[in-house]
């Protein structure tokens, strides 16, 4: 009887402080089920956000859509209630990956949304609300420059996104894009991939302190369009050529583990697929100096990998940065 009365006075107390006001629910963002992208892009943000905010950072994360006119200019207010908005950062990026003959009109539209229908919607808004600007940059790729396999759509978009920039430096107003290569420790590399071992069209993994370093760099340059890479060695500064190679191979069949498969099985009967046969084929050309058709690479095993590039002798150093004015 004394836990009845107990829960009774809980629920009296509960149903009180709802009705005062003293009693509130929790903020809560809730997503429909087709918005599974969204949701965890929220959820990957919510631990920086909160660092932000326990040093005394000022941070509003907004809900509107700026890929829209009317989206772009409620970001913007939104931000202006803050204080004066010095400049806008356009880091969005949607990936659908495919061979070109793969590709649907859905997969450029949906790439393109991000980088061309929001850097054109913030540049209108920006004109309109926020003349003042002293930076507009957007993150383009150098798969727009240099092309990627089964990334068409991604280029595409990127190419496009320049040309937004472009135009706004033709009129005086601030504009930069910045192709970057392959990133490492955070975003999409780093999701899906090892991104620190991975050789992206041709391009190993840019730390971020060395792209926060680039990127003060480039910003003071006055150019529209520059790339910033980092060129892989043909030997790198950890283990041997052979080791390396392998570890390569091995991340871009999604191999955690290499003693947990056979040395002596092709690569094909490993689940290769033909968009990893492109880029294993692109990483053993940049990185190693090793040209072999697709069959071959199909044929190959990680023991005929460690023949073919156990045989060269190995200097370490330190992958440089490549700044190139576009």
């Amino acid at each position: 009887h004394g836990d009845d009365a107990d829960k009774a006075a809980v629920v009296r107390c509960m149903a009180e402080g709802i009705a005062t006001g003293a009693v509130r629910p929790l903020p809560a963002t809730v997503y429909a089920d087709h918005q599974l992208e969204q949701a965890f892009r929220y959820m990957a943000t919510a631990g920086g956000v909160c660092r932000w905010r326990e040093a005394g950072v000022a941070v509003l994360v907004s809900q509107a859509d700026a890929t829209g006119a009317g989206g772009a200019r409620a970001l913007l207010r939104e931000a202006a209630a803050l204080g004066p908005v010095g400049g806008v950062f356009n880091l969005a990026a949607v990936l659908r990956d495919a061979f070109l003959e793969n590709l649907t009109a859905a997969d450029f539209e949906a790439v393109a949304k991000a980088k061309v229908d929001g850097t054109q919607a913030l540049d209108a808004a920006t004109r309109e609300l926020a003349p003042q600007l002293d930076y507009f940059v957007a993150f383009s790729s150098v798969s727009c420059g240099r092309g990627n396999p089964g990334q068409s759509n991604y280029g595409y978009a990127n190419s496009a996104m320049e040309r937004v920039v472009e135009r706004r430096q033709a009129d005086g107003l601030p504009g930069l894009a910045v192709q970057w290569g392959a990133i490492g420790d955070v975003g999409l590399l780093e999701n899906n991939v090892d991104g620190k071992t991975t050789v992206v069209a041709g391009t190993e993994p840019q730390s971020i302190a060395s792209c926060m370093q680039t990127l003060d760099t480039v910003l003071a340059l006055g150019y529209p369009v520059v790339a910033s890479t980092v060129l892989p060695d043909k030997c790198r500064a950890l283990g041997t050529p052979k080791q390396d190679a392998v570890k390569s191979v091995a991340n871009i069949l999604g191999i955690r583990d290499l003693s947990s498969i056979s040395k002596i099985v092709s690569f094909a009967e490993l689940g290769m697929d033909s968009l990893m046969c492109a880029e294993i084929k692109q990483t053993l050309e940049c990185g190693y100096n090793l040209v072999l058709s697709a069959q071959e690479i199909r044929n190959l095993t990680f023991t005929m990998l460690l023949e073919l590039t156990g045989g060269e002798e190995c200097s370490a150093a330190t992958p440089a940065v490549s700044v190139f004015i576009k």
